[in-house]
């Protein structure tokens, strides 16, 4: 399971793949800052994002690298308990607590990151 992203480029001769020690919660946030470096440096021939065991340690913002000490995650979670069948509730990892319930993933997905978390891929799916 990925708990970052990872993003690489391929910028010499070689057509070895490099990396460095960026991090990224979501794949669209690597996705962007790979693509602007390619921008910038004249010699990048192709790029990827490659998923990573490491903790995300930066965030792409409004086109800007922004470091983070930690990245607050949330799980989202189908609920079995009398009553929420076919609800998912968003689970805040750090401190545990429980939003919901909601009638789709979605949603709940939704407003785990509006309150700033950042929910791993492998939970926004059914």
């Amino acid at each position: 399971m990925a708990n970052s992203f990872a993003p690489e480029v391929i910028a010499d001769s070689s057509g070895k793949w490099a990396g460095n020690a960026l991090r990224f919660p979501t794949r669209e946030e690597a996705e962007a800052n790979v693509k602007n470096l390619k921008q910038r440096w004249m010699l990048v021939t192709d790029t990827r994002v490659v998923e990573s065991e490491d903790e995300p340690n930066y965030r792409w913002v409004d086109g800007q690298l922004v470091a983070v000490t930690a990245v607050k995650k949330a799980m989202v979670l189908p609920e079995a308990a009398p009553g929420h069948e076919g609800f998912y509730w968003s689970e805040m990892i750090d401190y545990g607590a429980q939003d919901g319930p909601f009638p789709t993933r979605a949603e709940a997905v939704a407003d785990a990151e509006s309150k700033g978390y950042v929910v791993p891929e492998n939970f926004k799916k059914d």
